[in-house]
């Protein structure tokens, strides 16, 4: 059950689920459940507020809530997030967030994350944005800092590179780490284009290197698509770097 409410400007809601502690023993072997044996209400309040005069043009407020138990009572975990953006007239953003949240698995625990962020121009393509966040999360505290840049090298040529940097304290598993990714789209035609994305991860060695070539033979649905891959792995496991190549056809008959 999830009532909600919504305008050009607002959107509330407050919803109810309940899923049995058994179920995902009886549907997981047709679908996936993540998460049974829960009592659950989440809510939000998202709010936009224009300005007609000065500096600021847009300021926007989003929450959302979230707790739960077992069927038996038992907390099992509670969520808060809140962040305020706004927007200037001369195309500059700023962004401040807050999550805390209550996780319970073998013991509780009790994690937060605050962070800032600025931008410019990040309502089109060719954008900056940069931040930091800090808190403490599952027994260690970290600092998060992060650099996105987009920019069209020509009409047809467009780049976007994201840079991260965490640092953990403290870190036995060694999980502090740079991370870089580089994403690439090059255009020749509407219906002929090339796509490329890299990234690594200092912590576990990861190189990895994916690219698609697409020809719409006849559009939209008629196309050829050869992808290069290098690199597999689970999200946040060591890569396997093997090469991997695929074709897809489609036809439209």
């Amino acid at each position: 059950m999830r009532p909600s409410y919504d305008s050009a400007t607002a959107h509330s809601h407050v919803g109810y689920t309940h899923l049995g502690d058994r179920l995902a023993d009886n549907v997981n072997v047709i679908g996936f459940i993540v998460d049974d044996d829960r009592r659950e209400v989440d809510a939000a309040v998202n709010k936009t507020v224009w300005v007609p005069d000065g500096p600021v043009e847009r300021i926007q407020y989003d929450s959302a809530y979230d707790v739960y138990r077992g069927q038996t009572g038992i907390l099992r975990s509670w969520q808060v997030d809140e962040s305020l953006t706004v927007d200037f007239r001369n195309r500059w953003t700023a962004t401040a967030r807050h999550t805390e949240e209550f996780k319970r698995f073998e013991r509780d625990f009790r994690n937060r994350q605050t962070g800032v962020e600025i931008g410019y121009n990040t309502r089109s393509y060719q954008s900056f944005r940069g931040g930091v966040s800090t808190g403490h999360n599952f027994d260690a505290d970290f600092v998060l800092g992060s650099v996105v840049a987009q920019y069209k090298l020509t009409d047809r040529t467009s780049t976007e590179y994201e840079l991260q940097r965490l640092t953990l304290d403290p870190d036995p598993g060694g999980g502090s780490t740079w991370i870089h990714v580089v994403r690439a789209n090059r255009f020749f035609t509407p219906d002929l284009f090339l796509r490329v994305f890299l990234q690594t991860n200092s912590a576990i060695d990861r190189r990895n290197v994916q690219a698609v070539f697409v020809y719409r033979y006849r559009p939209p649905f008629g196309t050829i698509q050869v992808a290069y891959q290098r690199g597999t792995a689970e999200f946040g496991q060591r890569s396997d770097q093997g090469h991997t190549l695929f074709l897809k056809l489609t036809t439209v008959l």
